[in-house]
């Protein structure tokens, strides 16, 4: 059976200002910033230095972590300004600065020395430049901590009570591995964070913030497998806006641009919690009506006509109404996915042929 639904009317349109922002530069600086995380460890423990060093009577020490906290303080702020590459090599340089002072003051029996090891990850990892030159940077530690063992390598502990050594060089041990387990962990959540956020990257439409093809074929494919184990039905809607061309032509690409983003923040907001819509390409969208029957779907899609054509719109351009065709068409046991996009779109064509702005529908 062959059905064909229109609907005259006349509106504007409304542009989609709040789209997603999805676009590399978004994804390499949204979020928090994990380096602002660490040197708040690195306070941290600088601090509970200067009170080990006041307890132990190397006041001298004391001081020079008041010069540390400073130090990181300031490596805090010039991350949170997005100098992420300055602040990395400041911490570098007071980690190094820190180890060496403290090693040739206490001894490495201390194990003031183990907190290079945390110099070398924080080094490998620097922001915004090449591996080769992190590698060359996280060598710098490593060739300290090689001099330092054969410079002072049998320094006695210099200070009173020498009891203190075992637990001093404990607390050392515990402090650089839960600063490494910290610092790991913040690299982990970022690296996660940024591949989630390159993921959706790849799968939305980046002017819409509609899925993009790629996922609608994903999403498509997943459907077809849950309607073969669970006998639910779906269909799938072509939908593409009548006369878009126009836009672009006699209002520019920019009037275009709104005109898509209006549609896809209608489909959007219109449609069920469990339907799937992608841009399909250019004017076409491709909508995933799940678990429903073709009566069903077919109320639903008309409903996103009506609305489309009656939506009202604030523009700086004198703008003709929207309109959208659709063809729709329900999925049949073992049919191929690309058959049923081909008979959907065939649908389309032919609400296009027949005047536009209607609905045709074939079970």
């Amino acid at each position: 059976m062959l059905n064909s639904m229109t609907g005259p009317g006349k509106s504007g349109f409304t542009p989609l200002f709040d789209k997603s922002s999805l676009s590399v530069n978004h994804v390499l600086t949204c979020g928090y910033n994990p380096f602002a995380v660490i040197s708040i460890a690195g306070l941290t423990a600088h601090s509970f230095f200067i009170l080990l060093f006041v307890f132990i009577g190397a006041n001298q020490l004391a001081v020079l972590n008041i010069v540390s906290v400073a130090l990181w303080l300031t490596a805090f702020l010039l991350s949170r300004k997005g100098r992420a590459i300055s602040a990395t090599l400041l911490a570098l340089f007071e980690l190094m600065l820190h180890a060496t002072i403290a090693c040739f003051s206490l001894g490495l029996s201390t194990g003031f020395h183990v907190y290079l090891w945390a110099a070398m990850l924080l080094a490998g990892t620097t922001p915004g430049i090449s591996i080769r030159s992190s590698s060359l940077l996280a060598s710098l530690p490593l060739l300290l901590l090689i001099i330092l063992e054969m410079l002072i390598g049998d320094m006695p502990y210099p200070l009173k009570h020498p009891e203190y050594v075992s637990y001093i060089l404990l607390s050392n041990i515990l402090t650089a591995g839960l600063i490494l387990l910290f610092v790991g962990v913040v690299i982990r959540r970022e690296n996660d964070r940024q591949r989630q956020r390159l993921i959706e990257l790849a799968n939305h439409d980046e002017l819409t913030g509609l899925n993009n093809r790629r996922f609608g074929h994903q999403a498509l494919e997943q459907s077809r497998l849950r309607a073969g184990r669970n006998r639910q039905s779906f269909c799938v809607a072509m939908a593409d806006i009548d006369y878009f061309k126009k836009f672009n032509d006699t209002f520019g690409h920019d009037a275009g641009d709104a005109v898509l983003c209006s549609v896809a923040n209608c489909f959007r907001t219109r449609l069920r919690k469990s339907d799937t819509v992608c841009r399909w390409g250019g004017e076409e969208f491709l909508i995933l009506i799940s678990d429903s029957s073709l009566e069903n779907a077919t109320k639903l899609v008309e409903s996103l006509r009506v609305s489309i054509q009656n939506m009202k719109v604030e523009s700086t351009h004198s703008l003709p109404g929207i309109t959208v065709s659709f063809g729709l068409a329900q999925f049949l046991p073992g049919e191929p996915i690309d058959e049923l996009i081909i008979r959907a779109d065939n649908l389309l064509y032919q609400a296009k042929t027949e005047g536009r702005n209607r609905t045709v529908v074939q079970g």
